[in-house]
């Protein structure tokens, strides 16, 4: 049989194919090998890594440092050659063993999947916040529950400019990997020229100090919070960055260049006397004061807490109650209590109530420049300037809105089928509920356990929600809207409480061609330009809302408003790059948080609310609203707005960021206080707090070293 084996004169006088030619020494065979992988991973980082990092770490990156931006190179690059170690090695025992052929055709092979890989993974996480492998745990749900097509919900961030991406990346990775197999080769014959055998052993020197130098280099990196979000990007996964981020830490305070408190500082409090010293304190544990804490609504006397200063405010310190609230909410969301039955209203000729959820709306949507003539309306009842979903994806800012809780208990309320307190409450006063769907709440995250015919009297389908029914996406809004204005404008026995998604303000914000006021850019390049990309999602974004705006002003114009409560606000907020992905669930961010939120019509006066409000809000507002005073609602964690004429400025609210993250988010006025939280079934609740966050989600500081625990997902 032919063997792959060659004598040493065959070898250095026989060409091969891929990254290398014939080789006339092992020195130089194994020379090529260095210079390839070390090209490749440059260039990959250079070409297609470099922008979308720069997005990902946020606005402050555009201020780095240049030494900042040298040790970003680096790590991206060395990130690349270590994923290569195993090649490398594998590689050099054939060639020892002279199965040359061989072992080119899998270096060749093993650096086009390693790339492949990370442009698909770099991508994931533009779009939706996610690296590939943390969807694995989706595909369970996917196999159990085939007939529900939860694929098109996870696949739906992946359209448009992110196929794109990748097919040019696959199309651009061969002529890459080409013209640096050339540059090798011209690189290898000036380096043997000095003398092949000392050239080998500087250069695997080099890769290896390369390699390995980084993890202490990253301690001299000079805002740490924006490191952060590298480390997070890193493939595979987030825990994968994570641990390299503890290793990182670890080296480079032993060696005595990085950072050896238990907080870390952004850059604006560093200049600050006063935040070094809240830096070296201990931050207290919502663990240390458990016994201090009546679960059942107080703090017993004996209770201490370290006294707040000034400059806690300054940088966001939690006091005595964001403990707390962190821990009631953690500890209900455990034991999730039932429905109230007794909260509804008796009262004669209520009217019928619409809610209209528009999806990935932002928070500025109605507004002079958006929406102009919603804006104008909108001034007739009660806005909410300050108003959160609960969440940043749809499944926890549903639950928040219907349920008038914290989703932090998502799924230990649908596992005792405790019904949405909205619909308990609207359908005991009297209401015949009404959900008018596309199909986008079956499925996904188990959205159907509560908004399904056993909680509404009826569900209308209106068009398909997914990849294939995304063009029929403004024409299906438009027959949603009709066919309420059909509800509303029959006689009916009931009043009616009728909801319904507006699909078109979604990824990718479909528009008929008439509201293509704001061009796209029309040229092919601007899938290499991210921002090219931001500004693209901007403008379609402002088409999809001009076309709404258009339907939902004819809606209100077609029905008696005398007799119509109109409640119009979001599932979510939406990013295009400004906190450092695109779409959703996966910051905890304003962008992604926040929301409109209007109520106009019977029984709501003309009036601006300004401090944070939230849907869980929403419920006892509304029933005030019906009922002309406040109703109360027993494991309700919302606040009757219309009641408080100054509704205290904080709101629980708990975002999906990302895979493994579990936790809650409290703001506090201009701060935002993140908490790591534990509520698995049979653990004692606790809430850990882990840092202040800025508006993009970024730890303004952060506590190190916080135990991970599992969350919900997207």
């Amino acid at each position: 049989m032919p063997s792959d084996k060659r004598t040493r004169s065959d070898a250095d006088t026989t060409p091969t194919s891929g990254a290398i030619r014939g080789s006339e020494t092992p020195a130089k065979r194994w020379l090529g090998v260095l210079l390839f992988l070390t090209t490749s991973s440059a260039l990959f980082a250079c070409l297609f890594e470099w922008d979308r990092y720069h997005i990902i770490m946020g606005p402050r990156a555009e201020s780095l440092a240049l030494m900042d931006e040298g040790l970003i190179f680096w790590l991206l690059a060395a990130k690349s050659l270590a994923w290569c170690i195993p090649v490398i090695l594998l590689v050099g025992v054939l060639f020892v063993q002279g199965f040359e052929r061989t072992g080119v055709v899998i270096l060749n092979a093993s650096a086009v999947l390693i790339f492949y890989f990370f442009a698909t993974d770099i991508i994931s996480v533009s779009f939706s916040g996610y690296h590939l492998l943390d969807w694995f745990p989706h595909l369970r749900d996917i196999l159990q529950s085939p007939g529900q097509k939860i694929w098109q919900w996870a696949g739906d961030g992946f359209s448009g400019e992110a196929g794109m991406l990748f097919l040019m990346f696959a199309a651009a990775g061969p002529a890459v990997f080409f013209a640096t197999r050339w540059v090798t080769r011209k690189l290898v014959t000036r380096f043997v020229r000095l003398g092949s055998k000392r050239t080998q052993s500087l250069a695997t020197a080099a890769l290896v100090c390369g390699i390995v130098g980084v993890v202490p280099a990253m301690g001299l990196f000079q805002d740490q919070n924006l490191l952060d979000r590298v480390y997070a990007a890193l493939p595979p996964q987030t825990s994968f960055g994570e641990r390299f981020q503890g290793v990182a830490e670890v080296v480079a305070e032993g060696l005595g260049i990085a950072d050896t408190t238990g907080m870390i500082a952004n850059l604006s409090t560093i200049s600050n006397p006063a935040a070094g010293r809240v830096a070296e304190r201990q931050v207290p544990s919502v663990k240390d004061i458990r016994e201090h804490v009546d679960l059942k609504g107080g703090i017993r006397p004996e209770a201490e807490y370290p006294e707040r200063t000034d400059s806690d405010d300054q940088i966001g310190m939690p006091d005595q109650d964001d403990e707390m609230t962190a821990i009631r909410v953690a500890s209900e969301a455990v034991d999730p209590k039932p429905a109230d039955p007794a909260a509804f209203v008796r009262k004669p000729n209520l009217p019928n109530i619409v809610l209209i959820i528009f999806e990935s709306f932002r928070h500025f949507a109605i507004g002079p420049k958006l929406m102009p003539q919603l804006d104008a309306w909108s001034n007739e009842g009660l806005r909410l300037e300050r108003h959160y979903s609960g969440s940043n994806c749809s499944h926890l800012g549903l639950f928040s809105l219907f349920y008038g809780r914290a989703a932090l208990g998502y799924d230990q309320t649908l596992q005792r089928n405790i019904p949405p307190q909205m619909f308990e409450s609207l359908r005991r006063s009297g209401y015949h509920i009404t959900c008018v769907t596309s199909g986008e709440t079956k499925g996904f995250r188990r959205l159907d356990k509560f908004i399904n015919d056993r909680y509404c009297h009826d569900m209308i389908f209106e068009g398909a929600f997914g990849l294939n029914g995304m063009k029929d996406w403004p024409d299906s809004d438009s027959r949603k809207l009709a066919r309420v204005r059909s509800i509303l404008n029959t006689p009916q026995k009931k009043p009616q409480f009728v909801f319904f998604y507006l699909l078109s303000s979604h990824y990718r914000y479909p528009f008929p061609p008439e509201f293509d006021v704001h061009p796209e850019s029309a040229t092919f390049w601007q899938f290499l330009n991210p921002r090219e990309q931001m500004r693209n999602h901007l403008n379609r974004y402002a088409n999809s809302l001009l076309f709404l705006q258009h339907e939902v002003m004819k809606f209100l114009q077609s029905i008696n408003l005398d007799r119509n409560l109109i409640l119009i606000t979001g599932d979510h907020g939406e990013s295009m790059g400004e906190d450092g992905v695109f779409t959703h669930a996966s910051r905890m961010s304003d962008i992604q948080m926040r929301v409109p939120f209007v109520m106009v019509g019977p029984g709501v006066k003309p009036r601006k609310i300004s401090t944070a409000t939230s849907h869980m809000d929403v419920l006892p507002t509304l029933l005030h609203a019906l009922a002309g005073k406040s109703v109360p609602i027993k494991n309700c964690q919302g606040r009757d707005l219309i009641a408080d004429p100054a509704p205290e400025d904080k709101v629980a609210l708990v975002p999906a960021n990302g895979a493994n993250w579990d936790g809650m988010v409290i703001i506090r006025g201009n701060n935002r206080l993140a908490y790591r939280t534990t509520t698995a079934p049979g653990e004692t609740p606790s809430a850990q707090f882990s840092g202040q966050l800025d508006e993009a989600g970024n730890y303004a500081f952060k506590v190190r070293r916080v135990p991970r625990t599992s969350g919900n997902g997207r």
